[in-house]
């Protein structure tokens, strides 16, 4: 079997900077000098198909993986213990107007580790923690939890319970049914008819004044 040529200079540089910085436009500019943002996008974007550069990657990865002992069940975790800190393991809040910071060895350590800065003010202390939306999207996006919200979702879910569920059933049979003695489809439902059969459904809810007592004026009647 051949031996496999040696990586060019640039290449070898490419492949020790990117792992430390996962930026590719980064790691060929520092490859490779005087490269303008633009180039360096495009040039990294097919560097990385190579099948030597991902072999490369994908050695690094699990040398560092080994070294380490990184495992995807502890990054999990880590991100678990930032998503669902909590700041009363940090901060002594029994006096909400000066909360002071609790004694090191009463602070858990996963506690501590959500912890990215620690300021004294005049008023006691300022404490800053990780960016628990964050980690929560990190791992609704890892285990498969992320469902994606359509406008039409949003809309219906700021609505009366009463108003959506009538929506839903307009929405549910947008066409016309069929005159069953002649097999011919009815004509379809004025757009006001339609209003007033989905506050029918709330007669007890209004939304914005209107309700099925106070319907929407009908245009051009």
């Amino acid at each position: 079997m051949p031996k496999p040529k040696p990586l060019p200079p640039a290449h070898q540089r490419f492949l020790d900077e990117y792992p430390l910085t996962g930026n590719a436009v980064r790691s060929y500019r520092a490859a490779y000098p005087g490269t303008t943002y633009a180039a360096a996008r495009s040039s990294a974007a097919r560097l990385l198909t190579r099948a030597s550069i991902v072999a490369e990657l994908d050695a690094a990865r699990s040398d560092v993986r080994k070294q380490f002992r990184v495992t995807v069940r502890k990054v999990l975790a880590k991100r678990a213990q930032l998503a669902f800190s909590d700041i009363g393991n940090v901060l002594d809040l029994s006096d909400p107007a000066r909360p002071r910071l609790k004694p090191y060895h009463d602070i858990p350590p996963e506690a501590r580790r959500a912890i990215q800065s620690v300021a004294v003010t005049k008023d006691g202390v300022r404490v800053r923690m990780a960016d628990q939306n964050a980690a929560l999207s990190a791992l609704e996006a890892r285990l498969g939890l992320r469902t994606a919200i359509t406008p039409l979702d949003s809309l219906l879910a700021a609505l009366p319970p009463r108003v959506a569920d009538g929506l839903r059933v307009l929405l549910a049979h947008p066409s016309p049914p069929e005159d069953s003695g002649r097999g011919r489809p009815l004509p379809p439902a004025r757009r006001d008819d339609q209003f007033d059969a989905a506050f029918a459904l709330a007669p007890l809810t209004s939304v914005d004044g209107v309700s099925a007592e106070n319907p929407p004026p009908r245009a051009g009647l």
